[in-house]
C-alpha cells in the first residue's frame, strides 16, 4: 500500500495547473517557518526502520557504481551511524550509493526522488531513510520544474525544495554523506547552502552532465568553501562523479 502522503503529493505534482496547488509555498525564502512545516508535514514521509528490506538483489552487498561508497567510507574513517542523502538515484537499490551504509554500517538518512515511478519502487525497498518525492531546488526557495515523462512523453512539473528547508524539518545541522545527482544543476544546489550554519562532511557530485567550464567552476567554489577533490580510481569514475571532503574532519 502507498503511503498517503505520496498519494496527495503525485495527484497534486501532476495536475494541470501545479502552482495553484503549491501557491502558498512557491516563492518562500528556504527558511520560511510555514515553508518548513510544510516540507516536515507534507512531504518527509518517515523511515521504516522496523520493516525487513524489499530488495530485488539483497544477496549484493553493494550496488553503487564503481564502489563509490567504499572511497567515502575511506575518507570517513569507516564510520558508523552516520546520516546520508541521496538525491536523485532512482528505486533507492539499483546504483544507491547510500543502501551499504544503510545495511551494513547501521546509517540513516534521506532519499529524495521525483520521479512517480522511480519513487514508487523506492517506497516498496523498506528503506531506513526518511523518503521525499521532490528535488532538491537551484533556487533559495522552492519551484517547479518540468520534466518529461518517460514512459508515456508527457511533461510533468517537479516540485523541488531547497536542500536547507529539508535539513531545518528534519532537525539536522550536520551531514556525513551528501550523495547528489540534479540533473545537471548540481552547483546551483550546493550554491543554495550556507555552509556556515550546516556542515556536510563528504558529497559525490555526478557531474557527467555538466561541461567543462560548469566543473571547474564547481570545483572552485567548493574548494572555497573548504573542500577537496579525493581522486577516484579509473578515468570512468572521475568522468562520473566528483568526490568532496571537507579539509579538516571531526575529531
Amino acid at each position: 500500500m502507498r503511503n498517503p502522503c505520496f498519494n496527495h503529493l503525485q495527484n497534486t505534482v501532476d495536475s494541470q495547473r501545479p502552482e495553484e496547488d503549491f501557491e502558498d509555498i512557491l516563492g518562500k525564502p528556504q527558511e520560511d517557518e510555514q515553508l518548513v512545516e510544510f516540507a516536515r508535514k507534507s512531504i518527509l514521509i518517515p523511515s521504516q526502520l522496523f520493516a525487513p528490506y524489499n530488495l530485488n538483489n539483497p544477496e549484493l552487498i553493494s550496488q553503487s557504481k564503481f564502489g563509490l561508497e567504499k572511497k567515502v567510507l575511506i575518507a570517513l574513517q569507516n564510520k558508523t551511524a552516520g546520516f546520508f542523502i541521496e538525491s536523485g538515484h532512482f528505486d533507492g537499490e539499483v546504483d544507491s550509493n547510500t543502501l551499504y551504509l544503510e545495511r551494513f554500517l547501521g546509517w540513516q538518512g534521506l532519499l529524495v526522488e521525483p520521479d512517480p515511478l522511480h519513487f514508487d519502487a523506492l517506497s516498496l525497498k523498506k528503506r531506513k531513510a526518511w523518503l521525499g518525492q521532490i528535488c532538491l531546488s537551484p533556487k533559495r526557495y522552492p519551484l517547479l520544474i518540468s520534466r518529461t515523462n518517460k514512459s508515456d512523453g508527457q511533461e510533468k512539473m517537479d516540485l523541488c525544495l531547497p536542500l536547507t528547508t529539508l535539513l531545518l524539518a528534519l532537525n539536522r545541522k550536520h551531514v556525513d554523506y551528501l550523495s547528489l545527482d540534479a540533473r545537471g544543476r548540481e552547483l546551483q544546489v550546493l550554491q543554495t547552502v550556507d555552509f556556515d550554519k550546516f556542515s556536510i562532511l563528504a558529497i559525490t557530485v555526478r557531474h557527467q552532465n555538466l561541461n567543462s567550464s560548469m566543473k571547474v567552476t564547481l570545483r572552485q567554489f567548493m574548494e572555497e568553501k573548504g573542500y577537496k577533490v579525493v581522486q577516484g580510481k579509473g578515468l570512468e569514475l572521475e568522468e562520473m562523479d566528483l568526490i568532496l571532503m571537507k579539509e579538516t574532519l571531526p575529531a
